[in-house]
């Protein structure tokens, strides 16, 4: 493993990181496993993703760095809650009015 991993150092030095290319490639598979998981299990896709981020963990991934710091994780965030706040305004919530089962499945799962 730390051959391959000399290689890359040495074939990187001029670009982004091997951290942002270990992180680019595990998101990729993760992304391909949701997929498939879909596919052929019917399963959602996060299933899959959670799948590929176990395996990563159990692997000994985690003493990779997250590629972003300071402003650009900022802008990050920013983006994601900006998306987020903007889908939560567009919900219509006179749907959750006519189906009160839908409130009553949620609750139990909130205990």
């Amino acid at each position: 493993m730390n051959e391959i991993l000399s290689f890359w150092a040495q074939w990187l030095r001029p670009s982004a990181g091997l951290p942002t290319v270990q992180w680019s490639l595990l998101l990729a598979v993760a992304a391909m496993a949701g997929y498939l998981t879909q596919r052929h299990t019917g399963l959602p896709k996060v299933v899959g993703y959670s799948l590929v981020g176990t395996a990563a963990g159990l692997a000994g991934f985690s003493g990779a760095v997250w590629p972003l710091q300071g402003i650009g994780l900022f802008l990050l965030e920013l983006g994601v809650a900006i998306v987020l706040f903007e889908c939560g305004g567009r919900i219509p919530l006179r749907g959750s009015a006519t189906t009160p089962w839908c409130w009553c499945r949620a609750l139990p799962s909130r205990c």
